[in-house]
């Protein structure tokens, strides 16, 4: 830039390391870019930079449809599809970035770009995981996917277990259909009226499991998992695919 300074982009402003601002650096707000079109008998998705992944969920959802994002819904999408993007479609779905079908960026030299297999492969391929430093993109195209079903929630079992709840882990996680995922991690249990008393504030080792289908398959895949974990608290039941705002 003629002025000589740096230049920092937030999207959905949700980056831990602050990365969306820098000291001294000019920033290109792109949070008010928020448009969406959904092409339901294409399976295409538009969507703005500024989007956050609840937002974008809660217009798929319309149409039964999902893609690939963020467990948590105040994340943006720019950020994460540019890091590569994890999720709990990931194992149905893939990553993110694998469900990219292609965007728009104005790069460095000004030149807005329409980027995908097809046309410009080779940025398309950089922009897929690489981060934000090849260009501003100013929106994304997904795939999404049919999802009209999900059933997960909490299990978790006292921190005493730990070591139980995580060999539990590895060994449903081995062998669990694509349509479960299955995350672990130690959760303090809160202080709310769906938790009993005497567990409240409590350390606890936690499992996440998401289905994406029946509940009776669901059931029937978590068997497994109630089997070599039972839990002392079970928060699992049918759920919306959009996640938590924090």
């Amino acid at each position: 830039m003629a002025a000589g300074l740096p230049v920092s982009i937030r999207g959905g402003g949700h980056s831990a390391a602050g990365f969306s601002v820098a000291d001294g650096a000019l920033m290109l707000d792109l949070s008010a870019m928020k448009a969406i079109r959904i092409d339901p008998a294409a399976r295409i998705a538009a969507a703005g930079p500024g989007l956050l992944w609840r937002e974008l969920d809660a217009v798929t959802q319309g149409f039964g449809l999902a893609t690939t994002g963020g467990v948590v819904g105040s994340t943006g999408i720019a950020g994460l599809t540019l890091g590569g993007g994890i999720g709990y479609l990931d194992r149905l779905a893939g990553l993110t970035c694998d469900n990219l079908l292609g965007a728009e960026i104005v790069t460095a030299d000004g030149r807005v770009r329409q980027v995908s297999d097809d046309a410009d492969p080779d940025l398309f391929w950089a922009l897929r995981g690489g981060g934000g430093n090849f260009g501003v993109v100013t929106s994304f195209r997904y795939r999404p996917h049919p999802v009209t079903e999900v059933y997960g929630g909490l299990l978790a079992c006292t921190a005493d277990r730990a070591s139980e709840v995580l060999r539990a882990y590895r060994e449903v996680s081995a062998a669990a259909p694509d349509r479960l995922a299955l995350y672990a991690g130690l959760v303090t249990a809160p202080p709310a009226p769906f938790v009993p008393e005497r567990l409240r504030g409590q350390r606890m080792a936690g499992l996440i499991p998401v289905y994406f289908g029946d509940p009776a398959e669901a059931t029937r895949a978590l068997a497994p998992l109630l089997t070599l974990a039972p839990p002392a608290l079970d928060l699992t039941g049918r759920c919306p695919i959009r996640k938590r705002s924090s």
